[in-house]
């Protein structure tokens, strides 16, 4: 799945880079927020409707608290100067590497 959601996200990462190349930073914004607006709702919901989802106790203990701290730490990093830095973002690729590879070591124990 993660590959299938890296090859999906190419075209929308293309887009964002693209854009702040040319100073549009509005259209990456736009293009994040509005990208994982739909992830959550409709394709989320759409599985649901489908498929119901259960959530176990290592959702509940690791991937929603994880998933808390990003969003906190972007908030953090965005403040009020409205732009996230080559360090933060450094840190921000670098944990979601931690995240995917310890999502992908958790599926061989589970």
């Amino acid at each position: 799945m993660t590959l299938i959601a890296v090859g999906t996200s190419l075209p929308e990462m293309a887009v964002s880079l693209m854009s702040v190349k040319k100073g549009y930073t509005d259209i990456m914004i736009g293009n994040i927020i509005g990208s994982n607006i739909a992830n959550i709702t409709l394709i989320l919901g759409l599985t649901a409707i489908v498929s119901p989802l259960a959530l176990t106790m290592f959702d509940l203990n690791m991937l929603i608290p994880f998933m808390i701290l990003i969003s906190a730490l972007l908030m953090f990093f965005i403040g009020s100067r409205a732009e996230i830095r080559q360090a933060e973002g450094i840190l921000l690729l670098v944990l979601y590497t931690a995240f995917i590879y310890f999502m992908f070591i958790n599926s061989f124990v589970a």
